[in-house]
């Protein structure tokens, strides 16, 4: 039963999630189940933000979605991540880290994407406040002394436990929107080598092909 709302109602995607424009030429399966939301809610509205982008850069482009205009990130924010990229804290992806395999694919994604558009095709990065990933050379691409696999600006140091517990003893107001999770442990999620992870992904496979043999 269909019940519009005074207010549209703003659908968000995760990390490495989509919008309305799906991969691999648009022919990957929806991320919202779109033909059920326009039958229960017509009024809401679907918005695509960068599959990596920090909480900060996460919220910026949301809202100039739903108001119009181009993305600014603020002169503040610019200044204290160093060009839209993040500043340097320390090592965050360190040679051989997990954390490292990650940043070396999506920097290298991003700068085939810059010199070959058509590859967003494939899978759009929507990271243009990464622009400047693109002059980076292929030799300082993979170092993690250099942009961008020394910056804290984005999804995957945002989402480290120490960084949600520092954002969230500065909450103040719930009944506000906050673009990120609340959690109550330090520890990292991810173990190395990543055992648990691979024996919890081994052990859904097995109960989904056992499901299809029943």
């Amino acid at each position: 039963m269909a019940a519009t709302t005074y207010f549209p109602a703003v659908f968000i995607h995760g990390t490495l999630g989509w919008g309305r424009r799906t991969p691999f030429f648009n022919l990957a399966p929806n991320y919202w189940p779109l033909k059920q939301l326009d039958d229960v809610n017509p009024n809401h509205i679907v918005v695509e933000v960068g599959i990596a982008s920090s909480d900060h850069d996460r919220a910026c482009e949301t809202f100039y979605q739903l108001i119009g205009g181009r993305v600014d990130y603020g002169e503040a924010h610019a200044a204290e991540k160093g060009s839209m990229f993040g500043s340097t804290l320390g090592n965050p992806s360190p040679y051989g880290s997990i954390s490292y395999l990650i940043a070396c694919g999506f920097a290298t994604l991003h700068k085939l994407q810059q010199h070959v558009p058509w590859l967003s095709n494939l899978y759009d990065l929507r990271m243009p406040q990464w622009a400047h990933a693109s002059s980076s050379s292929w030799r300082t691409l993979y170092d993690p002394a250099h942009k961008p696999l020394n910056t804290d600006d984005n999804v995957f140091t945002c989402l480290l436990p120490q960084h949600r517990l520092a954002k969230n003893e500065r909450l103040v107001h719930m009944d506000k929107i906050h673009l990120f999770s609340i959690v109550s442990q330090t520890t990292n999620v991810l173990t190395y080598p990543p055992v648990v992870e691979f024996a919890t992904i081994a052990a859904i496979c097995t109960m989904w092909k056992l499901k299809k043999v029943g």
